[in-house]
């Protein structure tokens, strides 16, 4: 930390790395092995000290012995810098409590028409986000294009964008009616030109690539062939994308496993920001976060941060099927759910 990070040619500065066990708890006195992707740059002293040699930005990555590695994004902006200035100590740089709030989402279903809040108590959900004071929300992109499918779902999502609140809409394949879905190679991206159409790129924080795809490896072919089409449709809506909404962020499908993401590769070229999944199962909001990175890595070669669009608490702690991670009360849920989003924050995951 801190991630990112801008610096002056010619002023140095102390980068901080920590390092965490599997329980989220730091290991004192870790050497760090320090690191410039690009030492045309910047420069990086064996302490983490880093100096701005010319204008752009470059990776600082500092690794532990057994090969854990964490980065930084610094830019040498070739003027003066807009870090705060170096702590000491256990002090902490701080960061605007705007940033902060604006990093904070919240999932919806707002295709589920049967289930309460969406069904039936529509305002008091929309009016409950708005309170609250979510920036935006995570939802399913409409796969169907036809018009008069759309029109409810979109009716509701232009409600969210008249509260204020943006949209990361998870992307899947366009439904054209007919039992006919796009297939291989994925260039009718008519969903995503209905997204647009309907919202308008301002209303849109995100595209989110295709949600866990090794979950549902049966939808790209299975395995080994999902890994291969995935990553096909992941490059097609990400150029798609930015052709019709340049300025919406794009960020990468999701698998559940470091098995998943072998199949999928590298997807760094198509993406903005990887996207985890790291529920903490019932320990420390921070317990899984570390090590999903890093069993994901091989999805993000090219270190563009992280996004997480999924985490949380399950509260049926006597349930006795269908648990696939242990539930806890919901006053320990209340307590977790707003520690989760500080510590997330704190850890560089910038939504």
């Amino acid at each position: 930390s801190p991630n990112p990070a801008k610096i002056a040619s010619g002023k140095p500065f102390q980068l901080a790395g920590v390092a965490y066990n599997a329980k989220g708890s730091p290991i004192p006195n870790t050497k760090l092995t320090w690191k410039s992707t690009n030492s045309a740059v910047l420069t990086v002293s064996s302490s983490g000290v880093v100096s701005g040699v010319a204008k752009g930005s470059a990776n600082v990555e500092a690794a532990a012995a057994n090969g854990k590695m964490a980065w930084s994004t610094v830019t040498d902006t070739g003027g003066v810098a807009t870090l705060p200035p170096p702590v000491s100590g256990n002090g902490v740089a701080a960061v605007s409590a705007d940033k902060f709030v604006g990093s904070i989402g919240i999932g919806t279903h707002f295709s589920y028409w049967d289930l309460l809040p969406y069904g039936n108590n529509l305002s008091s959900t929309l009016a409950s986000l708005k309170a609250a004071g979510f920036r935006w929300v995570r939802d399913g992109l409409f796969q169907d294009t036809n018009v008069g499918s759309n029109d409810r779902f979109y009716g509701v999502m232009n409600q969210v964008k008249a509260a204020g609140i943006k949209m990361v809409l998870v992307t899947q394949p366009a439904y054209l009616g007919n039992n006919q879905f796009v297939t291989a190679p994925y260039s009718n991206q008519s969903n995503l030109d209905t997204a647009v159409n309907r919202l308008g790129a301002g209303a849109i924080l995100a595209f989110e690539g295709p949600n866990e795809v090794d979950n549902n490896n049966y939808n790209w072919g299975g395995i080994p062939a999902f890994g291969a089409a995935a990553k096909q449709y992941q490059a097609a809506m990400y150029q798609h994308a930015k052709q019709i909404a340049p300025g919406v962020t794009v960020i990468g499908l999701t698998v559940t496993s470091a098995y998943g993401a072998g199949f999928v590769g590298d997807i760094s070229a198509y993406m903005d920001a990887g996207t985890l999944h790291p529920y903490p199962s019932a320990q420390v909001p921070t317990a899984y976060l570390a090590s999903t990175e890093n069993a994901l890595s091989v999805l993000n070669g090219a270190h563009k941060g992280w996004w997480v669009t999924e985490t949380g608490y399950y509260t049926a702690p006597n349930a006795t099927q269908n648990v696939y991670q242990p539930g806890v009360s919901e006053a320990a849920q209340a307590k977790y759910a707003p520690r989760l989003y500080l510590d997330y924050f704190n850890a560089g995951i910038s939504h």
